[in-house]
C-alpha cells in the first residue's frame, strides 16, 4: 500500500501510473519465479530452507530501501484533513469495486489445483507447470498494462482488465472438464487481474489529496480482505455443488459486479 504512494510522488509527472504498475512487476516476478522455485525447493529440500531464504531477502531488501529510497519529508496535517476525503462517495464507490472484483478471483483462483485436479483431469506432476503458466500470465499482464497507462486512463483499463476476469472465470465454470479450456481460462484470468493491478493502485490514492496514505491502507485491507471472502464463496459452492470449478460461480458474478462498478465510474468521468 504504501509502496503505490511512494511510487506516485517519486514519478514524474503524468508517469505516476505507469511506475506503479511497474512497481507491481515485483509482485508478478515472485508469482513467476518465486512460487513454482520455491515449490521444487520445498519439495526436493526442506520448506524449512524456503523460510530461511525469505527472511534472508527481507533483510537484503530492508538493506537496499535504507541505501537508495529518496529520503522524503513528511509534511504534518491534522488527521481531520485525511478524514475529510474519506467523506466523499468516490472513494469508496472505488473501494467497492476492488473489494468485489478480488473477491471474485479469488473466489475462482482459490480453487485452481482442485479445479485442474479433478475436473480437467490433469495430473499433480503438472501442476508445477500449470502455476509456472499461471504466473507468466500474471507477467505478462503487467508488462502490457504498464504502457498502455500512457495512452489510455486508469479507470479504463481497469474496466478491460475486470470484464476480461469475468469472462474467463464464467468460462472456467462451464468448460473445466476440457483441459485447454481450463488452463486458457485460468491464464486469461490470472492476465486480467495483474493487468489491472498497477491502474487500480494508481486509481485508488488517484485525487486522494491528503489522504493518500489511508486510502492505500484501505485499498491493501479491501484486497486481503476480499481474498478470505472470496476463498470462502468459492468453498461453498464447492461444498453446496460438489465440483470444484463451481467455485466460478460466485467467482464469475463478482466479477462481473465489479466490471460494471467500473464501467459506471468509467462513464461518470469519461475523460479522466
Amino acid at each position: 500500500a504504501l509502496s503505490a504512494v511512494v511510487c506516485e510522488r517519486l514519478a514524474e509527472s503524468g508517469k505516476a501510473s505507469r511506475d506503479v504498475t511497474l512497481m507491481v512487476l515485483g509482485q508478478t516476478s515472485a508469482n513467476l519465479v518465486g512460487v513454482p522455485l520455491g515449490s521444487l525447493i520445498g519439495f526436493a529440500l526442506s520448506w524449512r530452507l524456503i523460510f530461511g531464504s525469505i527472511a534472508i531477502l527481507a533483510l537484503l531488501l530492508i538493506l537496499a530501501l535504507t541505501r537508495w529510497l529518496p529520503s522524503m519529508p513528511v509534511v504534518k496535517k491534522p488527521l481531520t484533513n485525511e478524514l475529510s476525503t474519506l467523506k466523499s462517495w468516490h472513494p469508496w464507490f472505488i473501494l467497492s469495486g476492488v473489494a468485489i472484483g478480488s473477491a471474485g478471483f479469488y473466489a475462482y483462483y482459490s480453487y485452481v489445483d482442485p479445479i485442474m485436479a479433478t475436473v480437467a483431469h490433469m495430473s499433480a506432476a503438472s501442476m508445477t507447470l500449470i502455476m509456472f503458466l499461471a504466473g507468466a500470465a500474471m507477467f505478462i499482464g503487467n508488462i502490457v498494462s504498464a504502457p498502455l497507462t500512457k495512452y489510455y486512463s486508469d479507470v479504463a483499463l481497469v474496466c478491460v482488465g475486470q470484464t476480461l476476469i469475468a469472462i474467463a472465470v464464467l468460462g472456467a465454470l462451464f468448460y473445466s472438464d476440457v483441459a485447454w479450456i481450463a488452463l486458457t481460462s485460468m491464464a486469461l484470468a490470472a492476465f486480467g487481474y495483474f493487468f489491472i493491478a498497477g491502474p487500480m493502485q494508481a486509481l485508488i490514492i488517484a485525487g486522494a489529496g491528503d489522504a493518500k496514505v489511508i486510502l492505500a491502507a484501505l485499498g491493501q485491507i479491501a484486497y486481503n480482505g476480499a481474498n478470505a471472502i472470496g476463498a470462502f464463496l468459492g468453498g461453498e459452492a464447492i461444498r453446496h455443488y460438489g465440483f470444484a470449478n463451481f467455485s466460478a460461480l460466485p467467482g464469475s458474478v463478482l466479477s462481473f459486479i465489479s466490471a460494471i462498478v467500473f464501467i459506471s465510474l468509467l462513464l461518470r468521468y469519461p475523460r479522466h
